[in-house]
C-alpha cells in the first residue's frame, strides 16, 4: 500500500523543489506547472519509483498524468497489482 504523504514527500524530494513547503504540495498541483520541472525532474521522478516503489513507470504514463494525484494513483496501482 502506498501511502500519499510519504509519495508526496518522495516526489519533493525527488525534484529538490527550494523554498517549497510539503504543505504546498496538493494533490491536485499541476506539477509541469512547478518552476522546477523540466525534463531531468522527470527522470528523477521515474528512478525515485522504481527506487522507493519497486516498480517502473513508463514514461509515456508519466507524461500522460496533469496532477501529483494522477502519478500516485498510477503508483498505487501498479504496486497493488504486484
Amino acid at each position: 500500500m502506498v501511502n500519499f504523504e510519504t509519495f508526496l514527500n518522495n516526489f519533493k524530494n525527488a525534484i529538490s523543489i527550494e523554498g517549497i513547503e510539503l504543505g504546498e504540495l496538493t494533490p491536485d498541483t499541476t506539477f509541469r506547472e512547478l518552476e522546477v520541472w523540466d525534463s531531468m525532474n522527470a527522470l528523477n521522478t521515474l528512478a525515485m519509483i522504481d527506487f522507493e516503489y519497486g516498480i517502473q513507470l513508463p514514461a509515456d504514463e508519466l507524461q500522460a498524468c496533469q496532477t501529483i494525484l494522477d502519478i500516485f494513483e498510477k503508483v498505487s496501482a501498479r504496486v497493488n497489482a504486484k
